[in-house]
C-alpha cells in the first residue's frame, strides 16, 4: 500500500544500489498478510524473496513475476542452512485466519493454542541453493 511513497522508492533504490555489488541470496519481508515465495531473475534483485506476515489477519495475495507460491493464510517461513551450503526455504501455514485467536486464560488458553499449532503444516518447499 505504500508502493508509490517517496520514502519507499528511495529505500528500494537503496537497497537495489547495494545489491549491485552482491546479492542475497534471499530477501524476507512482511505484513503483507500472506505468504508469498517469489524467484527473482533480475539483477540487481536477490534470487528469491520470502513474505509473511499473516500474524493477526490475511489478505488476498495478487500475482507478480516469478512466483512461485501464494497463500491467503497465517504462517511463517522457515530457512534451513545445511552445512554442505545447500538452503531450503519451507512454507508453515495454519488452513484459515480461524486459527489466528484464542480466548481465555490458563489451562483453556493453553488448550486452545495447542489445538490451533497443530493445524499448521508445511505447505511448500523449495531448495534456493
Amino acid at each position: 500500500q505504500d508502493l508509490s511513497s517517496p520514502a519507499y522508492q528511495e529505500l528500494k533504490s537503496s537497497l537495489l544500489e547495494a545489491f549491485r555489488a552482491g546479492p542475497p541470496l534471499l530477501f524476507a519481508g512482511g505484513h503483507d498478510h500472506n505468504l508469498q515465495v517469489i524467484r527473482h531473475t533480475e539483477h540487481p534483485w536477490p534470487a528469491w524473496s520470502a513474505v509473511s506476515g499473516s500474524g493477526s489477519k490475511v489478505s488476498n495475495v495478487g500475482h507478480v513475476e516469478g512466483m512461485t507460491y501464494r497463500q491467503a493464510a497465517p504462517g511463517y517461513m522457515r530457512v534451513m542452512i545445511h552445512r554442505s551450503g545447500r538452503v531450503d526455504l519451507f512454507v508453515v501455514a495454519a488452513p484459515d485466519e480461524h486459527s489466528l485467536g484464542c480466548e481465555g486464560t490458563g489451562e483453556a488458553l493453553t488448550t486452545c493454542m495447542a489445538d490451533h499449532m497443530s493445524k499448521f503444516t508445511t505447505r511448500y518447499g523449495v531448495r534456493i541453493r
